[in-house]
């Protein structure tokens, strides 16, 4: 929701093509494989299939520190 995103949040969003998987380690071909950075620079957030295309959004290592996944009223 616009307005709760925690400061210093970052995402990452990438049209994953299909015949790779968003695992950080697999046997198969990664999406880290055509990405300008490695596994570790993304907050792991599931699989998707290999055959499976569309928008994978993921944040940021760096923000996760401070992102919550449940917004503060404080």
């Amino acid at each position: 929701m616009a307005g709760n995103a925690p400061p210093g949040l970052r995402v990452v969003a990438f049209h994953k093509p299909p015949g790779l998987v968003t695992a950080a380690r697999d046997p198969l071909p990664t999406i880290y494989s055509v990405l300008p950075f490695g596994p570790d620079a993304l907050l792991p957030v599931g699989r998707l299939d290999r055959e499976t295309e569309g928008l994978y959004c993921s944040p940021t290592m760096a923000s996760s520190s401070t992102a919550s996944p449940i917004p503060s009223d404080t």
